[in-house]
């Protein structure tokens, strides 16, 4: 069966019909600025560490993404081994 887009609206309304509108292709605007850690998310990274937190949650409770958490650990670990 063939999509009909119109749905019996006026032919302006059809632009809104997410099955037959084109998708955009490329990369998601980000949702942040990127900004560097402070020396105060930091000390928060270590102490959710120090507990045993997951990067999840000390990423949640600094506001940053998870990725971020990552490679800021991944440094920690190169620099002290």
């Amino acid at each position: 069966m063939r999509h009909d887009c119109t749905n019996g609206l006026p032919s302006p309304m059809v632009a809104d019909c997410h099955t037959c509108k084109p998708q955009k292709k490329g990369r998601k605007a980000m949702a942040q600025p990127y900004r560097q850690l402070t020396f105060l998310d930091r000390q928060r990274i270590e102490e959710g560490l120090d507990r045993a937190d997951l990067l999840r949650e000390i990423a949640r409770t600094i506001s940053r993404d998870v990725s971020t958490m990552s490679r800021e650990v991944k440094g920690w670990i190169g620099d002290h081994f």
